[in-house]
């Protein structure tokens, strides 16, 4: 009974030291604040992004609400960002470092970060100047809401978390306008880290307005049959253009094919027709992407120290227990 006492406890301290990390990082309490506008747009339900209609040369004067939700003061920061379409389309926001370039730079705050005490809410406002020479049409920015402090993992893999809130500002400029697309050049190539093939189509939003095209894409070669794949893209924003991985359904060997793309849903359709080289086999398919290289971890990132010693410890309090139970088992004790 004594050796199975000191086992557990032993056990019990090995858990508390593994614990001890998690424990300090929720004590941070990362995130535990929110952002909304104060008053919001009719069209979103959930409270979280401008929409404003709005005539170049004006100003505007609006104001976004942020409550601590934690039980200690935050130190936040405050920042005006660019919207930008995705890799794969879909709306995001550039970082605090990124330079503004677009609709971002019409937003003016009067504070760039602020102490925001435990339980409490405050209002900031800001201010919304249009150029006079503003395109017609649909533009994105947003407001940031970033902690100061940062984050980072209590393990020895260095993991550090950035948490921030977009409030979205959606501005529409008055003026004629409409929807248009164009597409660029066509490629087949390999998904990032695998070996499944796609058609990557270049197309940008000519138009000034949010637009969420669909693409139609057939392919054939001198050994594949012609194969026709659809896909719904979310937003493209006005101005932007991206290079859409269209990943297709099944293997692909080298050779040259026949590609025909149609983009619809953004206006007049588009279509072009072009020959692609694919310049070596792709085996992969979206349901077994083969990876092309496997991902290598290095010894660094395991605490081969810490299993050691737990290994060791294992070791000393199993033969001490077996010592223990052939002492007992002697004859004549």
């Amino acid at each position: 009974m004594l050796v199975r006492a000191r086992v557990a406890a032993a056990l019990l301290f090995v858990a508390a030291l593994l614990a001890a990390p998690a424990a300090h990082a929720k004590d941070e309490e990362p995130g535990a604040f929110s952002a909304r506008p104060s008053e919001a747009a009719p069209q979103d339900k959930r409270g979280t992004f401008f929409r404003l209609h709005v005539e170049r040369g004006t100003d505007r004067r609006q104001s976004i609400v942020i409550e601590n939700l934690s039980k200690r003061s935050k130190q936040l920061l405050i920042d005006a960002v660019d919207g930008r379409t995705g890799t794969t389309s879909g709306s995001v926001y550039a970082n605090r470092q990124d330079p503004l370039s677009k609709a971002g730079s019409w937003i003016k705050l009067p504070v760039k970060s602020l102490d925001l005490p435990a339980g409490r809410t405050m209002r900031i406002p800001f201010s919304l100047s249009i150029p006079s020479d503003a395109a017609p049409g649909d533009h994105l920015a947003g407001i940031a809401i970033q902690d100061r402090h940062r984050t980072h993992s209590g393990s020895r893999v260095a993991i550090t978390q950035i948490i921030r809130v977009v409030v979205g500002v959606q501005i529409i400029v008055d003026g004629p306008t409409e929807k248009a697309l164009s597409l660029g050049k066509v490629a087949l190539q390999a998904l990032p880290g695998t070996k499944v093939p796609s058609v990557v189509v270049h197309l940008e939003n000519t138009g000034g307005e949010l637009c969420k095209p669909t693409l139609d894409v057939t392919l054939a070669g001198s050994q594949q049959e012609q194969q026709f794949v659809t896909r719904k893209l979310d937003t493209v924003l006005p101005g932007d253009a991206i290079d859409f991985p269209l990943p297709w359904p099944n293997a692909l060997k080298a050779g040259t094919y026949d590609v025909g793309v149609q983009a619809k849903g953004c206006g007049k359709t588009e279509a072009a027709q072009t020959s692609a080289e694919l310049g070596t086999t792709l085996v992969g398919t979206p349901d077994d992407p083969e990876p092309a290289a496997p991902v290598v971890v290095k010894s660094a990132s395991v605490p081969w120290l810490a299993v050691t010693g737990l290994v060791a410890l294992a070791a000393v309090l199993s033969a001490a227990s077996m010592a223990f139970v052939l002492r007992r088992r002697r004859p004549g004790t």
